[in-house]
């Protein structure tokens, strides 16, 4: 439930980044928070966008974890099969990378850090090291058939540039996904009564946020009114 607050600052006085971080830390809860400064609307509120399902036309995450239900359990086969891939139904990961490889996938594994968080690393293969021998493990593989790959980058053949290109992309999909499974992606919208949105801004760092709003929040009344 989002609690209206009354209005904090006037436009006699601007809001310094200390304050306004004050303000937020002290204010936010249950994912939300909501203020009124100097005829301002500011609202924060966890962000549940999933880089893997909330978008077209990226890699599938194939997840090995039996604890937690993010990710997918299943692939296609190049007959249309829908097969389950887990340690259970092959004899190691080099017998899953060969099924890969026959059904057109181009995939890459991932490490999964598990300590009070989750964290996920692409990796070049199964052989390079993990960050910890106790908290680590392959937790799954990115993949995307050749054929998808090939549509969505509008190209007719995968050559290695492209490739080294779109596994950066799988990273940074990796990085978004870490914030997004432990709540640490949030989202920070600005209106204002009379011209409605002006402003939002996507974010995990929250001095990076106050640095983005604070020139909106504390413009003069006479630009406010342009």
């Amino acid at each position: 439930m989002i609690i209206t607050h009354p209005k904090y600052y006037t436009s006699e006085g601007e809001i310094t980044a200390d304050e306004l971080v004050e303000l937020i830390e002290n204010n936010f809860h249950n994912g939300h928070f909501y203020e009124n400064i100097n005829d301002f609307i500011i609202s924060i509120y966890t962000n549940d966008y999933n880089p893997f399902t909330d978008c077209e036309e990226m890699p599938t995450l194939l997840s090995f974890s039996n604890r937690y239900t993010y990710g997918v359990k299943e692939l296609e086969s190049k007959e249309g099969e829908i097969i389950e891939i887990n340690k259970d139904n092959f004899e190691d990961l080099g017998e899953i990378e060969a099924w890969l490889i026959r059904n057109d996938y181009i995939f890459k594994p991932f490490e999964k850090y598990e300590h009070s968080s989750l964290h996920f690393t692409l990796l070049n293969s199964t052989c390079t090291p993990l960050q910890c021998r106790f908290d680590s493990s392959i937790g799954g593989y990115l993949v995307m058939k050749k054929s998808d790959l090939r549509k969505a980058r509008g190209v007719k053949r995968l050559n290695q540039k492209l490739l080294d290109d779109e596994f950066k992309l799988w990273q940074s999909l990796l990085n978004d996904f870490t914030n997004y499974i432990n709540g640490w992606s949030y989202e920070l919208r600005i209106e204002n009564q009379l011209k409605g949105t002006l402003d939002y801004f996507s974010f995990t760092d929250l001095e990076k946020a106050v640095e983005f709003a604070l020139p909106i929040l504390n413009e003069t009344s006479e630009a406010r009114a342009s």
